[in-house]
């Protein structure tokens, strides 16, 4: 039962901080939606920041997950898990809960370095860095971290354009602009 509350305050802090912001969403906002008392937070989480910090995690086991889920059973070239994690951007940017991404927001919100969010944001976006430097080697780019770097500021770009101005457009320009960059 303490895990089931636990990931019920973990789900409902990401609505609420996806929805309104880390700094904007109070401790007392979460425990209203959620139906706790401030104990069972505390019992959980030594602040909003550790919140904060589970709430990541669990985000970017979402996207691990769908990654996963879209590759399950299949023997995916490089190539072809760069066009997966484009498509699963793209079914991002469609669904009803898209607010753009968490750990860019994290580190707008937590700007300076040495803060536990915003060291946990940079890694996030680090690892997905390295991930796409590996699969442009593995495709035999001259230059794979530079590749990387393109694709990244591609998808966080795009992220952005979806924010701006829609999905439709967005995702025809993201699309394009992936498959130009992997030939």
């Amino acid at each position: 039962m303490r895990e089931s509350r636990k990931d019920h305050l973990i789900d409902t802090a990401l609505r609420l901080f996806n929805q309104d912001g880390y700094h904007a969403t109070g401790i007392d906002k979460i425990l209203d939606v959620a139906g706790v008392a401030k104990m069972t937070l505390y019992k959980h989480f030594r602040s909003k920041e550790d919140l904060i910090a589970a709430v990541l995690d669990r985000r970017a086991d979402y996207f691990a997950t769908k990654f996963v889920e879209g590759s399950e059973g299949k023997d995916l070239s490089a190539r072809d898990q760069i066009l997966l994690i484009r498509d699963i951007h793209a079914d991002w940017f469609r669904s009803g809960d898209f607010a753009g991404c968490m750990f860019m927001n994290a580190l707008s919100e937590y700007a300076l370095p040495g803060q536990k969010i915003h060291d946990q944001a940079v890694a996030h976006k680090q690892a997905q860095l390295d991930n796409f430097t590996k699969l442009f080697r593995e495709m035999g780019h001259a230059e794979p971290e530079n590749s990387a770097r393109q694709l990244m500021m591609i998808f966080d770009g795009a992220i952005n354009s979806v924010r701006m101005f829609g999905a439709k457009k967005t995702i025809a320009a993201m699309q394009t602009m992936v498959s130009e960059l992997i030939h």
